[in-house]
């Protein structure tokens, strides 16, 4: 099958990526970053980037500033490895170089523009799974339900400091006696 069937009949791309090549393993993924201090007491919450087919790393990190790097030395925590076909793959890339221009006009907000709007308007406007309607909080679902994580170690420190901030709420609870 070449690229124009599997373009045509809207399967996606089942390559396994290579564990040791860090531009198969994260092309075309949105990868997750846990934010200081935050994503310690809520693990789920993180700083997204958007990796091209060339391992070029798209990061909205800053008011009207999107960071554009090839050599990314530190790797992701987690990863949403999405299943595209070639033509969402193509799309992909020059969607990215669009939203780069859009978002370099945006101001950075916590609660408003961010990471995860960047990433469900790229996800819109791939139409990835045939939906256009991705939000904030679906982005979050997504990486919650079907990240990846890129080592045990990186499982053990995303949320170690979530489980030692329960034990010492439980363990200040059982000695008031509440």
């Amino acid at each position: 099958m070449n690229e124009k069937d599997d373009a045509a009949d809207g399967e996606p791309d089942e390559k396994e990526p290579d564990p040791n090549d860090l531009k198969s393993q994260f092309s075309c993924t949105l990868v997750w970053y846990p934010i200081p201090t935050l994503s310690a007491y809520l693990p789920c919450i993180g700083h997204y980037k958007a990796i091209t087919t060339d391992a070029v790393c798209h990061d909205f990190c800053g008011s009207k500033y999107v960071k554009v790097q090839e050599n990314y030395k530190e790797t992701p925590k987690k990863y949403i490895p999405l299943k595209m076909t070639s033509y969402q793959k193509v799309l992909w890339d020059k969607v990215l170089k669009r939203l780069d221009k859009k978002f370099e006009r945006r101001e950075f907000s916590v609660c408003g523009w961010n990471s995860y709007s960047y990433s469900k308007e790229l996800l819109n406007k791939i139409k990835y799974e045939k939906k256009s309607n991705y939000t904030g909080c679906s982005v979050c679902c997504l990486s919650c339900c079907k990240a990846k994580y890129t080592s045990c170690c990186a499982v053990f420190t995303t949320w170690i400091w979530l489980f030692l901030y329960l034990i010492i709420v439980i363990l200040i609870l059982v000695l008031l006696n509440i």
